[in-house]
């Protein structure tokens, strides 16, 4: 026996255009009507509704429980993902202002460096250009050669070839400095990067320079740069004590 609250829901009319279970997705199509085959059958039209109401009332009933559980878990779902869509949303433009602040610390060292570099050739462009003591000197100096170009360690390749261009420098234009600690300054002043490190520690805050001679400094780049054997080049470099010539610290090539 059924109650009139049944009896009224068996009359209500039924759209013949109701709508079919719908989805873009022929495989979730295809579950839903699989999960729900009462459902599918019924919402069909108003006869397969009242055939299928009359003889499969309690499986029914079952089904479109279980629709409503399936709907509230997918609500649940959705809020879930919409919740971590915004936190990954506002995770997204921290990323993105901390990367505006990165390019813009970027920037503020390629700046940098740049004004150092133009510095550095201010530097040896001064010393290349004194004359050593001024006055009637400068007209008896020796024409300007070539710098070498700057040594940075990077490519240990390059040694050679700075080293030669280096001491046809200092020969070709030796009257240019009038002590071993300018000629020294001028060699440091072509340094960069590792190349720079390896001597750095010879150099004193009041710009004093504690290597005792040039060729003690390049022995130090022939030593680091030109020979992976480090003790065995070092004890073949003519007229330098090592420990006169002070030990380059370790390098991480």
């Amino acid at each position: 026996m059924t109650s009139a609250n049944s009896t009224s829901f068996i009359n209500t009319p039924v759209n013949s255009e109701a709508p079919r279970f719908r989805s873009r997705s022929p495989v979730v199509m295809n579950r839903l009507t699989q999960t729900y085959p009462l459902l599918d059958h019924a919402i069909k039209g108003e006869e397969n509704y009242q055939e299928t109401w009359n003889s499969h009332q309690q499986q029914l009933f079952h089904e479109i429980n279980a629709l409503a559980e399936a709907h509230v878990d997918s609500e649940t779902t959705i809020e879930e993902l919409w919740k971590s869509l915004t936190d990954s949303s506002h995770k997204a433009q921290e990323y993105e202002a901390r990367y505006g602040e990165l390019l813009s610390q970027n920037h503020d060292l390629i700046e940098a460096h740049a004004l150092e570099r133009k510095e550095k050739d201010t530097i040896i462009s001064a010393l290349s250009t004194r004359p050593p003591n001024g006055g009637l000197q400068a007209t008896l100096r020796s024409p300007f050669h070539p710098d070498p170009l700057e040594f940075s360690g990077e490519d240990p390749k390059e040694l050679p070839s700075f080293l030669r261009k280096l001491q046809l420098k200092l020969r070709m234009n030796n009257d240019w400095w009038t002590s071993e600690q300018q000629r020294m300054g001028y060699v440091i002043s072509l340094l960069s990067s590792k190349a720079y490190n390896q001597v750095a520690h010879g150099i004193n805050d009041d710009g004093t320079i504690l290597h005792p001679h040039v060729k003690a400094i390049t022995d130090i780049l022939t030593i680091t740069f030109g020979d992976l054997n480090a003790k065995a080049s070092a004890a073949k470099c003519e007229g330098t004590d090592v420990e006169e010539a002070m030990w380059p610290v370790p390098l991480e090539l």
